[in-house]
């Protein structure tokens, strides 16, 4: 039986521990701005926000200049079209299917290495059923290690 209560449903009313309100605040504004970054990528959303801590800290997420996007807000247009606007899109959007490549490519390499090292660990598993010498010295035998040992100093004479 589990003894465990796991993770349970927090109540939304305001904590009184400082100490446990600052962690809390610091992990919910991480948690929140992640999520503004994730809708900004997955969308083309322009994104702003302003939190105001405890503390009377200010912190802001913004995609572009925070400033650009709450004043499209407040004046309620579109985002002008300009030349330079969609040359930097464009740079942009070239810079992330270079990352997106990049990261393709890595990923199918990190792929190729494991299916390599699983090879390699299967390998070295069948050595060591085949091959009693190739075990680690500890896991050896007594005639085991004597036979090995007559092994080596047979070598050592070849070698002189």
């Amino acid at each position: 039986r589990r003894t465990r209560k796991g993770r349970q449903k927090v109540e939304m009313v305001k904590m009184n521990n400082e100490s446990n309100l600052q962690v809390t605040f610091s992990k919910r504004r991480s948690g929140l701005f992640k999520k503004a970054s994730e809708l900004c990528t997955l969308c083309g959303a322009e994104v702003a926000l302003v939190v105001f801590s405890p503390g009377k800290k200010v912190f802001s997420f913004a995609t572009l200049v925070c400033e650009t996007v709450i004043d499209r807000y407040l004046t309620q247009s579109t985002p002008p079209v300009s030349g330079t606007h969609q040359l930097i899109e464009a740079h942009r959007n070239t810079t992330v299917r270079e990352l997106n490549m990049q990261l393709t490519q890595v990923m199918s390499e990190l792929e190729a290495e494991k299916k390599r090292g699983e090879e390699l660990n299967q390998i070295r598993k069948a050595t060591q059923v085949q091959c009693w010498w190739a075990n680690p010295v500890n896991e050896l035998s007594m005639p085991q290690l004597q036979q090995l040992k007559a092994a080596l100093e047979d070598l050592k004479k070849k070698v002189t």
